[in-house]
């Protein structure tokens, strides 16, 4: 089998968790299925650092995309000179997406399946061979969400050959919003690495830190996460916590997160680290006092499943995207209203309170998901690839 991943908007080092979904994807389909033969579509100027996650493969980028991007890169007028007039002709964007529409059909005729492991990807490859995968519904769900990435969205969920979501709740609102794509639809859940045993450094002391692994992104909240810390270690000067945050960092975002802390006097005990190695995030697990996550949204929090991974007591915001799969699962989380410092405040004491029985939560979730691999998630995938490539011989 010959497979293209379309990552044209998957930029290493700051595309976050899409980036370690990829680098999952295709690692595991290397060494699962060592005859199929894989292409992936990169930005330009990206192949040495893709090389260092995933090795050899067939890497593309086309002329026209990567000559553009070196103009653009190199002459800022140039750059906003092209954004102005894209923004006063619009139908010029469609132009410039013409210009590439040659590479596009060469790239389709050399391929069976074509996987979108990125949801804001421009639908462009032959649907016919496409796996769409929907990680969430974060612009349906909020209040004025971006027109043009919904529209790309209905145009690929309603012509695309299958779709793949992660997580019951994605599942459940994929057949909300279209009941008719549900021939289609796969529940593939997946972990960025296999729960392993050995990973787990019991050993390592009990360290004064919750570890929140998230970009610093409006929606993951992280100033009433700041809040309620302070409130917590304000309340409790004798089992104070600090926080450590790690993830692609937003430069406008963090100077107001910056602020806060410089309000609330926490600089002494948040530090935000930026992006990190998976080795780096590994040792961070394992040394935490606990893991936490604020978010307001989410497809599904790979921080709550990495807790289970690494044995960690979790704290959660009480959403709809963790609830319905802690539902799903049938686990147990201290969950906090992620709109309420005082309600994480609260859920911090509890946790300090009750440490091992949330250390035995943890242990369920091991178990009851460490069979949930990227071995297993690739091979439900190539069973949907095969499906595609017999619909096209029928």
């Amino acid at each position: 089998m010959k497979i293209l991943f379309e990552a044209r908007s998957i930029i290493p080092a700051k595309s976050g968790g899409i980036e370690n979904y990829l680098y999952m994807l295709v690692n595991a389909w290397k060494n699962e299925f060592p005859d199929d033969k894989i292409f992936i579509h990169i930005p330009p100027a990206t192949e040495s650092r893709y090389k260092e996650r995933i090795g050899d493969v067939g890497y593309l980028t086309d002329n026209v995309y990567r000559n553009t991007y070196i103009l653009t890169k190199k002459f800022l007028v140039v750059r906003l000179f092209i954004r102005l007039l894209i923004k006063a002709i619009p139908s010029l964007e469609n132009f410039f997406y013409g210009l590439r529409k040659k590479w596009i059909n060469q790239m389709d005729k050399m391929v069976d399946v074509v996987v979108y492991p990125y949801q804001r990807e421009k639908f462009v490859h032959d649907p016919s061979k496409t796996i769409f995968v929907m990680h969430d519904f974060r612009e349906w769900d909020t209040e004025g969400g971006n027109k043009k990435v919904m529209d790309e969205q209905i145009k690929a969920i309603k012509n695309t050959a299958a779709i793949v979501v992660s997580w019951p709740y994605p599942y459940k609102r994929m057949l909300d919003l279209f009941p008719d794509a549900k021939p289609k639809l796969n529940e593939i859940p997946f972990l960025y690495d296999a729960f392993k045993e050995n990973e787990i450094k019991n050993d390592i002391p009990k360290c004064d830190f919750l570890y929140y692994p998230s970009a610093n992104a409006r929606h993951k909240n992280h100033e009433n996460l700041i809040i309620g810390l302070s409130n917590f270690n304000r309340q409790n000067p004798e089992n104070q916590l600090k926080l450590i945050c790690t993830g692609p960092i937003d430069l406008k975002r963090q100077m107001v997160l910056d602020r806060l802390i410089e309000k609330y006097e926490a600089r002494s005990f948040i530090e935000f680290l930026g992006f990190v190695s998976r080795e780096k995030v590994f040792k961070l697990f394992n040394e935490c006092y606990a893991v936490i996550t604020s978010s307001k949204y989410e497809a599904f929090s790979g921080a709550v499943l990495e807790a289970f991974k690494f044995k960690k007591p979790v704290l959660a915001s009480a959403i709809p995207q963790i609830t319905e799969f802690l539902d799903h699962y049938n686990l147990e989380l201290t969950l906090f209203d992620p709109n309420s410092p005082e309600s994480i405040a609260i859920a911090i004491k509890e946790l300090s309170r009750s440490y091992s029985k949330h250390l035995e939560m943890s242990n369920i979730g091991f178990n009851r998901l460490k069979n949930i691999t990227p071995r297993t998630t690739v091979a439900k995938f190539k069973k949907v690839a095969f499906s595609i490539i017999l619909d096209r011989k029928e």
